[in-house]
């Protein structure tokens, strides 16, 4: 039983620390979408399958990843990660069931949330109010992210069945 909890923790955990390199190094070469937020589908799918406290430590690694290997506003990314993976599975154990709908929705919640809140930090509070700047910029980027739910809630599924069946 230990050995597959650690197995599964592994998994997991491989999975969003590619989700943190595609979105830091990887997508930033994208000029469509250069912070396309790849590690909010991936947090959330693995709050689903763990619950509020593996979905909050993984959000809060994941964000400290994040943050760590971008400039941008410092722990912005793991506050935001955290609380989405806590939130996520408080979700799921309580109100929401563990399927992709419910995924899709909190992923989509979670991405426009830390986009506006990136605008907020980055453009209202300095007194550059360019709404043009979120919509042209921030939702696409929210879309983006949504978009990366399709591959990587499946991936989060498998690995989560394959540990559960055996045990």
């Amino acid at each position: 039983m230990t050995i597959q909890r650690l197995l599964k923790g592994i998994c997991f955990g491989v999975l969003t620390v590619l989700a943190a390199v595609l979105q830091t190094e990887a997508l930033t070469r994208v000029p469509a979408v250069p912070n396309a937020l790849v590690s909010v589908p991936a947090v959330v799918a693995l709050a689903i399958f763990t619950g509020p406290v593996g979905g909050g430590a993984a959000g809060l690694i994941c964000g400290l990843l994040c943050d760590a290997m971008t400039p941008t506003v410092e722990a912005l990314f793991a506050l935001t990660l955290m609380t989405a993976g806590i939130v996520t599975g408080l979700l799921c154990v309580r109100i929401l069931q563990k399927t992709f709908w419910s995924a899709l929705l909190i992923t989509s919640v979670s991405a426009v949330l830390i986009e506006f809140l990136l605008f907020l930090i980055f453009y209202l509070i300095p007194g550059r109010t360019i709404w043009a700047a979120f919509l042209t910029v921030g939702l696409p980027e929210a879309l983006a992210g949504i978009v990366c739910l399709l591959p990587l809630y499946p991936l989060f599924r498998g690995v989560s069945r394959l540990f559960t069946e055996e045990g």
